[in-house]
């Protein structure tokens, strides 16, 4: 549809499944008939982010897998409070990866919503708390110095500019 027409490109379509034994990676067929004619056929691809090993996605030179993989198995057997640990470090990671990312400004935020959504730090236990908050001012000092320097470089160049008109 509209996607395609906007951007004269091929959509890749996806669903998202966030409930567990939706069978991680796999392609669907969607069909229609009516009076015994196809109408619609559609293929699209599922991914069920619960079915999938963090390790996996977090380890890419890709944002959006790290941003995605919060939603993932933390680690395999993982119980307790090692469980909690491994989902700390996820969600750390993944807002660096976010965070040091070619992304736009608006991509970097969306992801980072969706990490904080889906990893909020009042559901890690009281005692790892305290060390996820520190790395995560530090991630959030990064990502507002990084503005900070665009904006300045930005100035830069309007000055340039408007220099070169006068």
């Amino acid at each position: 549809g509209l996607m395609r027409l906007l951007y004269a490109q091929p959509v890749l379509p996806l669903a998202l499944l966030l409930q567990p034994q939706a069978g991680g990676l796999h392609w669907h067929n969607y069909k229609e008939t009516l009076f015994g004619h196809e109408l619609v056929r559609f293929r699209y691809g599922q991914v069920g982010l619960r079915d999938l090993q963090a390790d996996e996605y977090i380890k890419r030179d890709d944002p959006v897998a790290a941003a995605l993989s919060v939603m993932m198995k933390p680690g395999v057997k993982l119980r307790g409070r090692a469980r909690w640990v491994k989902l700390a470090e996820l969600k750390i990671t993944a807002l660096l990866k976010v965070n040091e990312s070619d992304l736009t400004e608006g991509d970097k935020r969306f992801l980072m919503s969706f990490v904080e959504t889906y990893v909020p730090n009042e559901t890690l236990p009281v005692d790892i708390r305290g060390e996820v908050m520190e790395a995560l001012a530090d991630v959030e000092l990064m990502w507002h110095e990084q503005i900070e320097q665009k904006v300045i470089e930005k100035g830069i160049q309007q000055g340039i500019q408007q220099g070169k008109q006068q």
